[in-house]
């Protein structure tokens, strides 16, 4: 096994970056869908659709973008840098459509942005998990790079919160492209001192031959991972995709909107602490599971909530959004273990691919199912809505996903068992 002290400092540089790619993630799978049906009229059956023909997309592009990343190692921080470039320019051209083709702009905008986004995390994340091969040091390493990704989201949720107010929608996610841009050169800087203080580990340029059967070597346990990590993540896609839609529908209380995520994702980044402790007390996947539980009694709530019910929301997004954080550091933790344990570091990127690939399927088939049956069931975005619409809406952003992360936790606990059968 290879020793690697990692140090405080060490972290901090490596971790910077995720501010950065957290900070235009947000904006683009929770804030564009409904800026584009408020704004230009495009229709919630269309932007579901768009999202999931974008992972649909993504099914060839994510591991694809592994293999590559992967043959060409030794430039992995030029790869990032140029493409965060790529990623602020059209983040900022998203947000600045022309209005007269919305919806074509939507979805070629998306695109480049949502490519982008994917080039970047998922090298982000494969320096990360060949940083070392020791499991207690993999989930603080982990820890800390998703630590730093909810700052970034806590940033990007709080300042539409607070521009809004005073400006336009457009204008807003302009100042979030500047924004955007300064994060992005402070990440880059960060991440270049971590690289000189750390050399690669995968310079495998010369060696590299890509095989396609090297995924039949894979365990059953592995693919059974990352089963579960599709299920799980469905489970939280859904109230992602819905919660704008239910905080302005349901609650009635869209000038909240900002807070109520800024509490989920600040409690998120405290259940961070709680989680990566877990993990080495009970073992990641005993606390993975646990985490569902925690997220199901937790949500289920939301089901009997109703306008001005604002206290008991607040709540629920805090506990929420600390059972949400394990989904964002354990699995690739896991995944990083399961890399080092079948000696798969050479396809490295590929797997962590695979993982960027699922979260982002999770979240196109969670909005285009949820939107055609809203769409369907009558949901206005300028009109009063109908008691049974509004019931279907509760239910689907409640119900549904509380139903997926029971099965998730079965999945989990089937997978343990086995385990320990072995």
């Amino acid at each position: 096994m290879r020793k690697v002290k990692i140090t405080k400092l060490d972290l901090f540089y490596y971790s910077f970056p995720a501010i950065f790619t957290s900070f235009a993630g947000i904006p683009l799978y929770i804030y564009a869908p409904e800026y584009y049906n408020a704004n230009y009229g495009v229709s919630l059956s269309y932007l579901g659709l768009s999202l999931l023909a974008l992972r649909a997309i993504d099914a060839v592009q994510d591991p694809l973008i592994g293999v590559l990343s992967d043959k060409y190692s030794r430039y992995r921080y030029s790869i990032i840098f140029f493409t965060s470039i790529v990623l602020v320019i059209s983040f900022s051209v998203l947000f600045q459509p022309d209005i007269s083709n919305a919806k074509i702009w939507f979805f070629i905008a998306m695109l480049i942005a949502t490519s982008s986004y994917s080039i970047v995390t998922i090298n982000l994340n494969t320096y990360g998990g060949l940083w070392t091969q020791d499991k207690k040091q993999q989930i603080k390493i982990t820890t800390s790079r998703e630590s730093f990704s909810l700052i970034g989201l806590l940033i990007a949720v709080s300042i539409p919160a607070i521009l809004m107010s005073k400006m336009n929608s457009s204008d807003t996610f302009l100042i979030m492209g500047i924004i955007l841009f300064i994060l992005m050169c402070f990440s880059m800087i960060s991440l270049r001192i971590w690289c000189k203080r750390n050399p690669a580990y995968d310079n495998n340029t010369k060696s590299y031959n890509f095989d396609i059967k090297f995924i039949r070597t894979l365990s059953a346990e592995t693919r059974y991972f990352f089963k579960i990590y599709f299920v799980s993540m469905l489970a939280s896609a859904i109230p992602s995709v819905l919660v704008i839609f239910f905080i302005k529908y349901i609650l009635d209380a869209t000038s909240y909107t900002g807070l109520f995520l800024f509490l989920y994702f600040i409690s998120g980044a405290i259940g961070m602490i709680f989680w990566y402790h877990f993990s080495n007390k009970l073992g990641k996947e005993k606390a993975w599971a646990y985490s569902m539980l925690v997220a199901t009694m937790s949500f289920v709530w939301a089901f009997f909530l109703r306008e001005g019910d604002l206290v008991q929301y607040a709540i629920i997004c805090a506990i929420s959004g600390i059972a949400f954080s394990a989904d964002l550091s354990i699995p690739p933790s896991i995944l990083a273990d399961k890399i080092h344990k079948q000696h798969l570091e050479k396809n490295a990127t590929f797997w962590f691919g695979i993982l960027a690939f699922l979260a982002k399927l999770s979240l196109g088939v969670s909005s285009a199912v949820v939107m055609l049956i809203l769409e369907k069931a009558g949901l206005q975005s300028s009109s009063l809505n109908g008691d049974e619409t509004l019931l279907l809406l509760s239910f689907l952003y409640s119900i549904v996903p509380c139903a997926i992360k029971l099965v998730s936790y079965a999945m989990i606990n089937h997978s343990i068992r086995i385990s320990k059968e072995i």
